[in-house]
């Protein structure tokens, strides 16, 4: 039996934020070198090519100390070059780094329980330094051998072929990563603020149900 205990975590964050920054940075390289202010709006063409190059150039800093982009007939110039090395990538995305730091924090915090090793997920975890600053939190033994490309993906195979019935010795018990509940006026307001009525609280297991009763602010309203 596999029981969750916790789910927490930024549902804004991800290597698309790296990604941004990255394209960020190498347009104000591009300002400096060439002179050129590169928009979404007057370059949409230029914008896609650099934000492709810029998420191929942090996947190969994973593995490489230094990276070269280099861009044919780009901005009416015959090639574009830009290196960024390893250490100045993760100058650039030490914001993102930190973000995936107090939401790893906040995971044990809430959890509070002992952690024997842990997993990555979401290629963005490749990145050494994002490795390194979660080894820092966790105390537990990283699973290197699991790759976090596709770990998703196996475990919802898995957990088809339990619902399927192929795997009859494996259970999951899930639970909620939001509270759930309804709108409902709040007491004693008098300008029609509205707060929310939980039901069911975050990280309760599932399957679950609850129920509730619920009146109209006003009598005979429809």
């Amino acid at each position: 039996v596999y029981e969750i205990q916790n789910v927490s975590g930024d549902v804004k964050l991800g290597g698309s934020d790296v990604d941004a920054e990255l394209l960020q940075y190498v347009i104000n390289d591009i300002k400096k070198t060439l002179n050129i202010t590169v928009t979404e709006k007057d370059h949409p063409i230029e914008i896609s090519r650099l934000r492709d190059s810029c998420e191929n150039m942090k996947i190969n800093l994973s593995g490489l100390d230094a990276y070269t982009m280099e861009l044919t007939h780009f901005l009416n110039k015959p090639q574009y070059t830009f290196t960024l090395t390893r250490k100045e990538l993760e100058r650039i995305s030490r914001p993102f780094i930190q973000r995936i730091k107090d939401t790893v924090v906040k995971a044990i915090k809430e959890y509070s329980g002992a952690v024997d090793h842990f997993i990555l997920v979401g290629n963005a975890t490749k990145m050494p330094a994002v490795v390194e600053v979660v080894k820092s939190v966790i105390r537990g033994r990283h699973l290197p051998d699991v790759n976090p490309g596709s770990v998703v993906a196996s475990g919802a195979a898995l957990e088809g072929a339990i619902l399927l019935g192929d795997l009859k010795k494996d259970l999951l018990l899930d639970v909620v990563p939001y509270s759930l509940g309804i709108s409902i006026l709040k007491k004693d307001s008098k300008i029609g603020e509205e707060e929310m009525s939980r039901l069911i609280e975050r990280n309760t297991t599932i399957p679950t149900s609850k129920s509730s009763e619920y009146t109209t602010t006003k009598d005979n309203q429809t």
